[in-house]
């Protein structure tokens, strides 16, 4: 593994400049210009083969040509839906190596920085949520397989996405036939985590086997009647009623429901007006909803549209309830996951900068306590995926602003420790 290591130390100043870079320079969503030309160039640079992959994404294909091994699946998990597992059973009957894709999502969120980092984001976006830390660790990556492809002979495929948070960009890469999900066995993304108990670097793999909840982002628009702020009396106010429909929607988890469960609703923005002394026409209430249950998922969607209509109606306003942007539940494979996390134990200990560094397989009742979503669960419904959480910042050291924060700060040492897990992984995983 000494090998991964060293290459890895030879360029940690790169992959520091990378992640810089990304940051200073924050876009949103698919609104990706700068960071989709930055990556492309890099990894074009470095004598990969990059190309485009639905709208705003990025793929590219490094096949190592060390000595070839004979393809052995391990046991698939029974997660996968029965067509996708019968596709990928009988493709495992060739004889083959190991197709990996490796994920890095690029996006940042819609939000003004309020660090003091010298880096800190000159957009209207930033990177709280450590997306940059992903793609750069996922670029360092690139640099040291390309250029060691002697060492390893499985299939990896690099693939850079947008609009991971507003939970559009993996199916957008699924729905535009860009991605052959065919031809891969497994998926693995590392997501950074800042104000943490855990040293930086450390390690965390899943052993449940629904990791991350469904999600579902919605809106809802409220009509009214304008008039004069001294006139109330002649207007049908949309932001009472944002404010009424916004009560009733908190209240819906704890009044019909026997306790949350893994359930949350959240409103995240609400907007009307532009003037003190105006009673606007309309107003705008944007949330979110998650919960590990499909049931309660669907029960969830109709009830904020019958809430939201009927509070509108109580005080003759009208309501319109829209969703956008969701993600199923993150199926994980365990058996992959036990792979990954045996094959990154290896890898540390056998390293001189990572030996200490800690790589835990986190027992069930800790892996379903989170409530974030993410839509590399699409891929989990398409072939064996999993998920592995790198530590980034240490609260007691000074990183206690939390993911989505516009005072979050990650420590960059853990993209060395990152750029060797997507490594190991993509070479060393049997």
């Amino acid at each position: 593994m000494n090998w991964i290591e060293n290459e890895a130390i030879k360029i940690e100043k790169k992959i520091i400049a990378h992640h810089r870079y990304l940051h200073k320079n924050a876009e949103c969503g698919f609104s990706l210009e700068k960071t989709y030309s930055y990556v492309f160039n890099v990894l074009k640079e470095l004598g990969c083969q990059p190309r485009k992959c639905g709208t705003m994404g990025i793929a590219t294909k490094i096949s190592g040509n060390g000595a070839k091994y004979a393809f052995t699946p391990y046991s698939l998990s029974i997660n996968l839906d029965e067509k996708n597992e019968q596709e990928i059973t009988k493709s495992q009957e060739k004889d083959r190596r190991f197709s990996i894709l490796l994920r890095a999502d690029m996006d940042a969120l819609p939000m003004k920085e309020k660090t003091s980092l010298p880096y800190k984001s000159e957009t209207e976006c930033m990177h709280s949520c450590g997306h940059d830390m992903h793609t750069a660790m996922l670029l360092g990556a690139a640099e040291i397989l390309i250029n060691n492809k002697d060492k390893f002979a499985s299939e990896i495929t690099l693939l850079f996405q947008p609009s991971e948070e507003t939970l559009e960009g993996a199916n957008d890469i699924l729905n535009s036939g860009d991605l052959d999900t065919s031809t891969i066995d497994y998926g693995i993304m590392i997501h950074a985590l800042t104000d943490t108990k855990l040293d930086t670097g450390a390690l965390i793999l899943p052993q449940s086997e629904t990791i991350a909840p469904c999600a579902d982002l919605f809106e809802i628009e409220i009509l009214g009647k304008g008039a004069h702020g001294a006139m109330p009396e002649k207007t049908i106010d949309p932001i009472l009623i944002g404010a009424h429909i916004s009560l009733a929607l908190e209240e819906l988890i704890t009044r019909e429901f026997a306790g949350v469960n893994g359930t949350a609703l959240t409103i995240g923005e609400f907007n009307g007006g532009n003037a003190p002394n105006v009673i606007p026409e309309a107003s705008k209430i944007n949330g979110t909803i998650r919960t590990y249950d499909e049931a309660r998922r669907s029960y969830m969607k109709k009830r904020v549209g019958e809430l939201a209509k009927a509070q509108a109606e109580t005080f003759n306003g009208t309501a319109n309830v829209s969703f956008g942007g969701g993600c199923p539940t993150f199926k994980n494979d365990i058996n992959l996951s036990k792979s990954a996390h045996t094959c990154l134990k290896n890898t540390f200990s056998s390293t001189r900068i990572c030996k200490n560094i800690p790589v835990i397989f986190a027992p069930k009742s800790d892996t379903r306590s989170s409530l974030a979503s993410e839509d590399f669960s699409y891929f989990s419904h398409k072939f064996p995926c999993t998920m592995i959480a790198l530590a980034a910042g240490k609260s007691e050291d000074g990183f206690s602003h939390p993911l989505h924060s516009p005072r979050a700060t990650f420590d960059e040492k853990a993209l060395l420790y990152g750029t060797i897990a997507y490594c190991a992984i993509g070479a060393n995983l049997k």
